[in-house]
């Protein structure tokens, strides 16, 4: 590679600044991407692109696949780069690319460029939601009884607005992942899903969901490291929840008859009663 590149003083305040992975990532994908229209194994890649692998760009930044995969993710989400995977390699764009990177006499061309990508990524976008999901389904139980609908994978009923059902964002999954290494992410998840499809009275938000979620994980963690595992306590699949809507009763008569409100205090108090009703070990 020859040449420079152009950093704008708003890179100063933007998201990326707080995270040193991700202003690296930042700053090596624009290196990268394209100055001219080329081409890879046959196929044209435009200005403001480059095509790479998952695999060699993760030996090459000397990070895992999934690391790599999750800071894509994050640049996506902050509307910097679009990601376009194929069966034999994949294409980043640089989102305003022709804005910051080239001349002005240019900048019409590259436009067009940048401007087609978002069109490829936007009809990709809108091809798979039109595909039907493949996930397993379980009937939704309404209030009353009756069935409300079905319930894919990473879907969770909630209340307190129009839309029914919340879905669990992948980038939300990943970080739960990465921030509790010692959880079966996926069968906690499906507990706590259960939970709420058994509990109606006692669902959440969609904009609690995120919290009730993290907090479900941190203390099944936390319940991991000091021998107190739910899983632990039986074979059967409905313990969990029997522990957690118990849990959640004492949290109320905590606060409501004796105004304890410190968090740790709660837990430590619940765990005490729970022990008490052998419910936790």
């Amino acid at each position: 590679m020859s040449g420079y590149i152009r950093l704008h003083r708003k890179f100063a305040d933007s998201a990326c600044m707080s995270d040193d992975w991700l202003c690296r990532l930042w700053i090596y994908l624009i290196l990268r991407a394209n100055w001219k229209p080329g081409w890879f194994r046959g196929e044209p890649i435009g200005v403001g692109q480059f095509a790479f692998s998952y695999r060699d760009l993760a030996s090459r930044m000397g990070v895992s696949e999934n690391r790599l995969r999750r800071g894509f993710a994050k640049l996506e989400s902050f509307g910097q780069i679009t990601v376009k995977s194929g069966a034999r390699f994949s294409v980043i764009t640089i989102c305003n690319w022709g804005t910051y990177q080239n001349d002005t006499e240019k900048s019409g061309a590259l436009t067009d460029t940048l401007t087609e990508a978002r069109v490829e990524a936007r009809v990709e976008d809108d091809r798979r939601k039109k595909e039907p999901k493949q996930e397993n389904t379980k009937l939704v139980p309404s209030p009353d009884g009756g069935e409300t609908g079905a319930l894919s994978e990473w879907e969770f009923p909630v209340v307190g607005g129009k839309e029914k059902v919340w879905t669990l964002p992948q980038a939300l999954l990943d970080e739960y992942v990465a921030a509790y290494p010692a959880l079966d992410i996926p069968q906690h998840l499906r507990a706590a899903r259960a939970w709420l499809v058994t509990n109606t009275s006692r669902r959440k938000t969609a904009r609690g969901m995120a919290k009730f979620l993290n907090g479900w994980l941190e203390r099944n963690q936390n319940r991991g490291r000091n021998g107190k595992s739910v899983e632990a306590l039986s074979g059967r699949g409905d313990v969990i929840g029997k522990v957690e809507q118990r849990r959640e009763q004492l949290r109320g008569v905590l606060v409501k008859r004796h105004g304890v409100r410190d968090g740790a205090e709660q837990e430590r108090l619940i765990d005490e009663q729970l022990r008490k009703e052998g419910l936790l070990k």
